[in-house]
């Protein structure tokens, strides 16, 4: 079976089920749920339609009535007709929150060692020694927020949505924001941002889609919003402020990814002890 959408024979296929792809034109065919990819395949009026994502690759999954939208970076697929459809979104739901959850495990330590590697390499072009951090100026943080837009927010309102595109990095000018997940169970609070925190650079970082919403926790939260386009001119006119910036942005996310192994550490030590 998983031969015909030509990904690893050691996938499993976990359900298949009839349904629709709605388009222009709407095509009947199967999907197909595997540990790691979503397939569908098409054979209408002598047109046949093959699709594979990779469950890693879906930024989002939402159930609306009768249908299905699977989200990914570049496209929207909307499926629909499905018998026992509410089971078969809960189970691509289930599995792909447990894919994600696994790749952001493994993928600490690598992580953190790529992180490293970098925030060096940036460092070595300084001209103080290779040991001492870049560090933002304030002049540079003026250049970086001259362009940028000025938003403010109240209790509750929404920043920035689970799964949206997004290639801008949003600063904290005052108050405080709540990280937000979704998860089978519902929505998930993953801690709190302050002012003069960032968010969105992993995004930024890799033209991807936002891993968590980002909703105002308190009255009047101010946020500079830093478009990506933008920022770039700003690099060519400053060659310097590009070194110090992602010098900064890669302390942050080596930090965060810290912070977070802390956490996996403590949840496998909780389970080792209710086991």
């Amino acid at each position: 079976m998983a031969q015909k959408f030509h990904i690893p024979e050691s996938e499993v296929l976990l359900k298949l089920t009839d349904c629709t792809l709605k388009g222009v034109i709407k095509k009947v065919g199967k999907l197909y749920i595997f540990s790691n990819y979503l397939c569908f395949d098409s054979h209408v009026f002598g047109s046949t339609t093959k699709i594979a994502l990779e469950l890693f690759a879906i930024c989002d999954l939402v159930s609306k009535k009768d249908t299905m939208e699977v989200k990914t970076l570049k496209q929207k697929y909307v499926f629909s007709q499905m018998p026992e459809a509410k089971y078969i979104f809960d189970l691509l739901y289930a599995r792909w929150t447990d894919v994600r959850n696994a790749s952001e495990h493994n993928d600490f330590s690598s992580s953190k060692l790529e992180l490293k590697r970098f925030v060096n390499s940036v460092g070595s072009t300084s001209s103080n020694s290779d040991s001492q951090m870049i560090e933002m100026e304030p002049d540079d943080w003026a250049t970086v927020l001259k362009d940028a837009q000025f938003n403010k927010y109240e209790d509750g309102e929404r920043i920035l949505k689970e799964g949206a595109n997004s290639t801008s990095i949003f600063y904290i000018a005052s108050g405080r924001v709540s990280i937000q997940k979704k998860s089978p169970s519902g929505i998930q609070i993953h801690g709190t941002l302050e002012t003069g925190s960032l968010f969105g650079e992993m995004s930024f970082l890799v033209a991807g889609c936002a891993t968590a919403s980002i909703i105002a926790d308190g009255m009047n939260v101010q946020i500079y919003v830093i478009e990506q386009t933008s920022l770039y001119l700003q690099f060519i006119r400053f060659p310097h402020l590009a070194g110090r910036f992602y010098s900064y942005l890669a302390n942050i996310l080596a930090s965060r990814l810290s912070e977070r192994e802390l956490e996996i550490n403590k949840e496998r030590e909780a389970k080792k002890t209710i086991a």
